[in-house]
């Protein structure tokens, strides 16, 4: 193998793999704004979602109160009618 087709060799390789970064580069950067744009939809949903779930989550910790405030009224009458209190049953 002479000098000048070792040269010749290594400027095509050069060339082929200067082709091949490029294409790579371009396809990366064409992925990339693609994976942005779903991104940035994601997070939009997310928000949305974050959104319409307040009402449903205000309306389940009414509930938890109501249902917190029953079981305190239970346990208050239970003491008056002579239930237990503080795990020894009351007189009268």
């Amino acid at each position: 193998m002479t000098a000048e087709t070792f040269r010749l060799i290594l400027v095509v390789l050069f060339l082929i793999w200067t082709v091949a970064l490029v294409l790579f580069l371009v396809v990366s950067f064409a992925l990339f704004r693609r994976l942005n744009g779903i991104r940035a939809s994601i997070n939009k949903a997310i928000a949305e979602s974050k959104e319409a779930a307040k009402p449903i989550l205000q309306i389940a910790a009414i509930i938890e109160v109501v249902k917190s405030g029953m079981d305190l009224v239970d346990r208050f009458l239970k003491v008056r009618k002579g239930g237990k209190r503080n795990g020894r049953a009351t007189q009268g």
